[in-house]
């Protein structure tokens, strides 16, 4: 989720939205909400993928939806779209997008000023002039996560690490540092510029772009070179998915090591919740960075 600079403004605003709306299954964060009912065949295993989202509505004080759709935005820089995605779909993939989603502190969403979680397929992005099928956006305060890509990378073997990719460009866009940020820039090598190594410039997209490398010194792989925003979103949500890797690479890399100091720094500002015990139980959680392309 990246946009051109001069675009940020709207953005934030979002003021001419159109969203289309049906009545569909949610649930809430607050006393009032519940979900609609299941036929006696599926209400088993629907009641397993409904609590585990129902926790995270609650803790994180959100809502969680995955009908409500379709969704149509149009803004002056862009817009999207997507659809509902299947319950079975939804099913599938519940627990691993609880999982990273459990990794937060309670509240921390709201806090953050987000309003809800919205589960979709056939997530659709137009912007930078162009359009393409996106894994996670964010529309009017909502995380769209799109469900069948969320699949695609628990049959690969890895955690849907988009998430925190797409929760760290919140994070920026709120602080004002989403495109001027001369503080993370400091911290690259000398005469390093953005867009050189990767193709198009802005949005790296040829195969395997997003795999571990150490190919880029201060960098995580080849698509943290192409812009501002996704450098520090790789580093986030890598940090979140493999720590116990990338803080290895770093002792070896002091430019990477200054951008992993940055980052918890950040949080700590942010929310103290983000200390040391928090980091030390994400770093036990650690994922086998060999799923994610690192050399042994």
């Amino acid at each position: 989720m990246v946009r051109e600079k001069g675009d940020a403004k709207a953005f934030a605003a979002a003021l001419i939205a159109t969203v289309v709306i049906v009545p569909g299954c949610s649930i809430g964060s607050g006393p009032g909400s519940r979900a609609a009912s299941a036929s006696p065949t599926v209400q088993a295993v629907q009641s397993d993928f409904r609590d585990m989202l129902a926790e995270v509505a609650r803790r994180q004080r959100v809502d969680v939806v995955w009908t409500g759709g379709p969704y149509r935005y149009n803004y002056e820089w862009g817009g999207g779209s997507a659809e509902d995605p299947s319950e079975d779909d939804v099913a599938r993939v519940a627990a691993s997008i609880v999982r990273e989603l459990r990794q937060y502190p309670d509240g921390f969403l709201r806090r953050a000023g987000v309003d809800g979680i919205v589960l979709v397929r056939d997530l659709f992005v137009r912007e930078d002039g162009g359009a393409r099928g996106a894994a996670a956006y964010i529309f009017e305060n909502r995380l769209f996560l799109d469900v069948p890509l969320a699949d695609r990378a628990v049959q690969a073997g890895t955690r849907v690490r988009f998430i925190h990719h797409l929760i760290w460009h919140w994070l920026d866009e709120r602080a004002g540092t989403m495109w001027t940020d001369p503080e993370w820039e400091a911290l690259n090598p000398r005469d390093f510029e953005y867009g050189v190594y990767s193709r198009g410039g802005v949005h790296e997209t040829r195969a395997g772009s997003g795999d571990l490398s150490i190919d880029y010194p201060g960098f995580l792989n080849l698509y943290s070179t192409g812009n501002l925003p996704d450098d520090k979103a790789e580093v986030y949500a890598y940090l979140m998915v493999i720590h116990s890797w990338v803080r290895d690479r770093s002792r070896q890399d002091q430019y990477l090591r200054g951008k992993v100091a940055m980052i918890k720094a950040r949080l700590t500002a942010l929310d103290p919740s983000f200390d040391n015990d928090f980091w030390n139980r994400i770093d036990a959680d650690s994922d086998d960075a060999a799923r994610y392309g690192a050399r042994q």
